[in-house]
């Protein structure tokens, strides 16, 4: 980002050392170092610059070294080059000590002193809490005792604290009366690696770039919105850290707090750091501050049970390592909040967040006002797709707006349709760890993305009363959910007393990179639950195409749909025709390709499945085509074939024969090659009927 309002031109930061505490942790290793190599990459990283490593082990610089290049090969988001490797791992040294030791930020300044000579960082120093929450007070008091925080001869100092920023209110004011004591605001960076994703930075842009969206931005054309981060994995290895803190801790006073102030702040003054931060905390104190009561109707936790999340077992939460039997911490907390100003009176958010759900995605969801229905007063109202605008952030970075369009026909038929803006189809960014934009920025002294002591606090500020209420409450009120499934029922409810209605974690276009609701009309209405259906996919491998492993045990529609077929087979396709051939010479199945990239298995080898009569002169047969070139839709083609001899049996998909009518009988693309050969000679096989289905 950029703090003077002009675009940045990108060149390299200014020399300095990083020094992180906590070197040998999981963030250093899986994170930093890759971003670190990112940002070398690119032409960003500083020729003067070093790499300190403080950590409790005993360890060797060549040792360190080696660590962190081993990590750079395993962790690494791009092709690892030899040269740059070496030029980030080369500059790093390793200092053994305890956070509360002062002997060891003794040995920290001699090191230091002795590098920024040889290095040439000109005494600029941006220290890394990569770190436990209890060791950051310790860790300010030992900097400000043995002066390695002060700025002195033109240089300066800086400092990076990891989330949690406190447990509480309390803890929070606490913490940061502590960091003041040591720094200054202006060297205090709260990082948030939410807020190094593209589409979390682009909603500033959306928003106030745009003549078309800030007009709208408001409660009279706004009905809610939907903030959610879900995410699929357990615990895990995290029981102790997580039954302390809980899903609501974890989550919400950090990033759905800061996507929610980015959607909701009034356009700033300037695009800079104070008139952006202030502008954020100004609409989060602008949220209301509920009551205990209210804030028991106004919330939802649960805890999950055993149960699948995609072809992962997960056992119950209680009974996971480090975590009470008794335990009544969540895993599952949903809120709805109130905005007391102009802009937002009267319209409610709701944010969810939850672990060991039916999918990882994380997205805002703006539901735009129902438009006057009098001309459509013949038309379902269900049948009118609503308003969303969907900024995606993860796993896929894309922004999607649904809409109403007439069907194609004699007759006025409505049908909801999306464009789908995905920042992988029209910039070609390297794939990146979220943390080189945020690094970047703490060297060049932008805050631009990073909290500030006055907007953390307003954020615990509304947080508080959900905690008392809920620790008041002890196990009253906690519900459970199945692992693997969209939360408890009960905050089903929570939107539902509002008239309103979640979102589907696998709805929308944003959801996946072969979006479920394209295929979800197919593939939904075709295969029934509890149907074991039988794959045969191909993968292009060294020129010919080789079966990949099968999926015959698939037991039911959802775990279908959640395996994305688009991951197990190849994303570059070099001949459309090459491969439609391949499929139906080894496979004989009907298939559609439903993007540039991606293939998918629409229909399965089954019978067909006959539910009233077929004309005995004429058969269906489903094929494939490719999407439109912009790839937001697709219309499946069928070919009518006159049958030498009625009643032949199609080997098709498991699929109605109303559901093939429906997706065919109005088809008027151009016929493809037909999807089965049409048996000739020998007896002719009689199709079921309803009777004997």
């Amino acid at each position: 980002m950029t703090g003077n309002g002009a675009p940045r031109e990108f060149k390299q930061a200014d020399p300095c050392s990083l020094v992180v505490f906590g070197a040998s942790g999981d963030l250093m290793h899986r994170l930093l170092v890759p971003a670190l190599y990112n940002l070398a990459a690119g032409g960003l990283l500083p020729d003067a610059f070093a790499l300190i490593g403080v950590g409790r082990s005993e360890m060797s610089d060549d040792a360190f070294r080696e660590d962190l290049r081993k990590s750079l090969q395993q962790f690494a988001t791009r092709p690892v080059e030899e040269k740059l490797a070496q030029r980030v791992v080369g500059c790093a040294t390793y200092v053994r000590g305890d956070v509360d030791d002062p002997v060891s930020y003794d040995r920290l300044r001699q090191a230091l002193q002795r590098i920024e000579a040889e290095r040439g960082t000109k005494g600029n120093r941006l220290f890394y809490m990569a770190t436990p929450p209890s060791a950051f007070r310790p860790i300010a008091c030992q900097l400000g005792r043995s002066r390695l925080a002060c700025e002195e001869n033109g240089s300066w100092r800086r400092i990076i604290i990891e989330k949690p920023f406190g447990t509480d209110l309390a803890s929070a004011r606490k913490l940061n009366n502590d960091l003041l004591d040591v720094f200054d605001e202006n060297q205090l960076y709260r990082i948030d690696h939410y807020l190094g994703k593209e589409t979390v930075q682009n909603i500033l842009v959306l928003r106030f770039a745009n003549g078309l969206f800030e007009p709208i931005w408001n409660r009279d054309h706004i009905d809610h919105v939907q903030i959610t981060v879900a995410e699929t994995l357990a615990v895990g290895r995290r029981g102790r850290f997580y039954d302390e803190t809980g899903a609501l801790r974890d989550m919400v006073p950090n990033h759905l707090f800061q996507l929610l102030s980015l959607v909701t702040m009034e356009p700033p003054s300037r695009f800079e750091a104070g008139a952006v931060r202030s502008e954020k905390a100004e609409v989060l104190d602008a949220v209301q501050v509920p009551s205990e009561a209210e804030a028991l109707r106004n919330s939802v936790r649960g805890q999950y049970t055993r149960g699948h999340a995609g072809n992962n077992p997960i056992e119950d939460y209680r009974a996971t390592p480090n975590v009470r039997p008794d335990s009544t911490t969540e895993t599952y907390a949903a809120l709805r909040l109130q905005i007391d100003n102009w802009r937002w009176a009267g319209v409610p958010f709701f944010l969810r967040t939850g672990k060991a759900l039916e999918t990882r995605v994380t997205e805002v969801a703006i539901k735009f006002k129902q438009a006057p229905f009098a001309m459509f007063r013949d038309t379902p109202i269900e049948r009118l797709a609503q308003n969303f605008l969907v900024l995606g952030i993860q796993p896929v970075e894309c922004i999607s707006l649904q809409f109403n369009a007439k069907v194609p026909g004699p007759s006025i038929r409505i049908g909801g349709v999306g464009m789908t803006f995905r920042y992988k189809d029209y910039f070609d960014a390297a794939p990146s760890t979220g943390y080189e934009t945020l690094i970047y920025d703490c060297m060049i002294g932008d805050a631009i993305l990073f909290q500030r002591a006055d907007g953390v606090e307003a954020g615990w500020r509304i947080v508080q009363p959900f905690l008392d209420a809920w620790r008041n409450a002890g196990g009253q009120g906690l519900a459970s959910y199945q692992a693997g499934t969209p939360g408890p029922a009960e905050a089903e409810r929570l939107i539902l007393q509002n008239g309103r209605a979640w979102r589907s974690l696998t709805e929308g276009f944003c959801a996946s990179e072969c979006p479920p609701s394209r295929y979800r009309p197919l593939l939904g209405a075709g295969v029934k639950e509890h149907v074991r259906t039988q794959f045969c996919l191909l993968a292009l491998k060294g020129g010919r195409w080789e079966s990949l492993p099968n999926c015959a045990n698939t037991p039911s529609l959802r775990q279908l749909e959640s395996q994305h077929f688009d991951r197990l087979v190849p994303r570059l396709i070099p001949n459309l025709k090459q491969a439609h051939a391949a499929f139906h010479r080894r496979c004989n199945k009907a298939f559609h390709i439903p993007s540039r990239s991606f293939l998918t298995l629409t229909f399965v080898s089954a019978n067909v499945l006959s539910r009233h009569k077929i004309r005995s002169n004429r058969a269906w047969a489903a094929t494939s085509q490719p999407s439109n070139p912009d790839g937001t839709s697709f219309q499946p083609a069928h070919r009518a074939l006159r049958e030498e001899r009625p009643r032949v049996r199609q080997k098709l998909g498991r699929v109605t024969c109303s559901r093939l009518k429906c997706m065919l009988g109005k088809c008027r693309s151009k016929p493809q090659p037909h999807a089965a050969k049409l048996k000739k000679g020998g007896r002719r096989n009689r199709i079921p009927t309803p009777h004997a289905l």
